[in-house]
């Protein structure tokens, strides 16, 4: 009976693992495709490099919806840097609050455009 619980228990640690990975790679991935969406107009002046706000947002929600669509996700940026937060629900097997069989787990990731790999634009 403990060797069943000591499963359990390392079954249900795995699972949130993997769920908690699972939320920080798409919220990394959906930052960086968002941190893509510059503002064209911006780069013809003198201007620094800088987000196209609406289409980061717009970009890094469609890349969650379209890779994880059972996730939810939150994006938020200003002319610098895009903030990605995902949750992923995980189902759990011993790890259950009464009438809660699951749990959610989350992940955030930033990012922001850049010109190279250290560029004067780069963070």
């Amino acid at each position: 009976m403990l060797v069943l619980l000591a499963v359990a228990l390392l079954m249900d640690a795995a699972l949130l693992f993997g769920a908690q990975r699972q939320a920080l790679g798409l919220a990394d991935a959906a930052a960086r495709a968002g941190a893509q969406q510059v503002d064209t107009a911006a780069l013809r002046t003198d201007t620094p490099l800088q987000l196209d706000i609406r289409a980061a947002e717009a970009a890094a929600r469609d890349y969650v919806v379209r890779h994880g669509p059972a996730a939810k996700v939150d994006a938020a940026a200003n002319r610098r840097v895009l903030t990605v937060r995902v949750e992923v629900v995980a189902t759990t097997l011993l790890l259950r609050m009464p009438g809660q069989g699951s749990v959610t787990v989350s992940g955030e990731a930033t990012a922001a455009p850049c010109i190279g790999i250290d560029g004067p634009a780069c963070p």
